[in-house]
């Protein structure tokens, strides 16, 4: 396979496995904001004692997912899957552009003497980077949309609404607010993950002494190039993990 059509293949890959996690785990990052971000009714002073008053109170997981699911509906629960959806150019990016700069300059550089490790770490830190960039302003906007959920008449507020309020309160600044530390942490995680992927994966084939698919024992060597499938595998995974609100 060439190096398009692994990029093409990778995109798509990554697209339709983004697509399933977020309908699968939107509901949980819903509960993991409004309880993130409920008002302490213990800690209300004064002036915005009438606001926790009217506002819910989750006691715990089980309790969030209850009432929102009676109180709002699914798309309680849903609330904010549009950008969540949206989101999966973080992955997109990271897992396609990862394969796709593997293939063309993992042997290259190998065979000039960098340690395997040391350029799957630049490589994962280089492409996630560029997708927390990209689906940053999004993943900024996520957590606002997941705490105004579906209430019973309360004005609906759409991705193109928060956009300008965001807009118009903060300027296009807004949407990058907090990226150098968010940049640091996903880049340094991802790259980091990937490297560890690496070793242990390389680790464990040589403690089992598993063959390949020709039936030859891998030496450290050999299995150094496979353990390239698993660190991908990896960073698929990592790029939807809180990225999105957070990453991936």
């Amino acid at each position: 396979m060439d190096s398009s059509a692994l990029l093409i293949t990778n995109l798509v890959v990554s697209a339709l496995a983004g697509i399933v996690t977020a309908l699968i785990s939107e509901p949980f990052w819903v509960i993991t904001t409004r309880l993130q971000t409920q008002t302490n009714h213990q800690n209300s002073t004064n002036n915005n004692e009438r606001e926790a008053q009217s506002s819910t109170h989750y006691n715990g997981v089980l309790h969030a997912l209850w009432t929102i699911f009676l109180s709002e509906g699914l798309p309680g629960l849903y609330g904010g899957i549009g950008i969540s959806l949206l989101m999966i150019g973080n992955p997109m990016l990271g897992y396609g552009l990862n394969g796709y700069f593997n293939a063309l300059f993992f042997e290259r550089l190998l065979e000039s003497g960098v340690p395997s490790e040391i350029i799957i770490f630049i490589v994962g830190a280089l492409t996630k980077g560029m997708g927390t960039i990209v689906s940053y302003p999004l993943a900024s906007m996520l957590p606002k949309m997941q705490k105004m959920g579906n209430k019973p008449g309360a004005k609906k507020v759409t991705v193109c609404d928060l956009f300008a309020e965001i807009r118009d309160k903060e300027g296009y600044s807004g949407f990058w607010k907090g990226l150098g530390g968010k940049m640091g942490q996903s880049v340094t995680n991802n790259g980091l993950l990937l490297v560890f992927t690496n070793i242990i994966s390389r680790w464990l084939k040589m403690l089992l002494d598993l063959p390949d698919d020709d039936g030859r024992r891998l030496s450290e060597d050999a299995s150094e190039h496979r353990d390239l499938d698993a660190s991908l595998l990896a960073l698929m995974l990592s790029g939807l993990d809180g990225e999105g609100c957070e990453d991936g």
